[in-house]
């Protein structure tokens, strides 16, 4: 009366298998080094950074630095905003957010070749 499709389960199964693998393999590659925060607020490539109008270009969209911006090496130590350079991959930490004033970027860290960015360019 009742019949089991085995075969109907063995695809089922090996397509879950199949998608547990590729899921694991892009978590692989979004492994951070200890020293890095869990997430960032914006990620992308570095076009320009002003030092002297206080703005960093990143994903083509310019963003206001402080005077208490720092930047982070792959190593984690602190590195000179003037050593950025143009197409660096990037992760960024904005200040918090108060009422009646711009968000501007707090902390810049530079990304592993490996890290896949959330934005994408087209």
């Amino acid at each position: 009366m009742y019949k089991t499709n085995y075969q109907f389960y063995l695809r089922f199964i090996s397509v879950l298998i199949l998608l547990f693998g590729l899921f694991g393999l892009s978590y692989a590659n979004q492994k951070l080094p200890k020293h890095y925060p869990q997430q960032f607020d914006l990620d992308g490539y570095i076009h320009n950074v002003d030092i002297a109008k206080q703005n960093i270009q990143i994903n083509g969209y310019t963003y206001g630095m402080s005077l208490q911006t720092v930047a982070y090496g792959l190593n984690g130590e602190k590195i000179s905003l003037l050593s950025l350079a143009s197409k660096t991959k990037i992760g960024v930490v904005m200040s918090p957010y108060v009422k009646g004033q711009k968000r501007t970027v707090s902390k810049i860290w530079i990304l592993p070749s490996s890290y896949e960015l959330e934005w994408k360019p087209l």
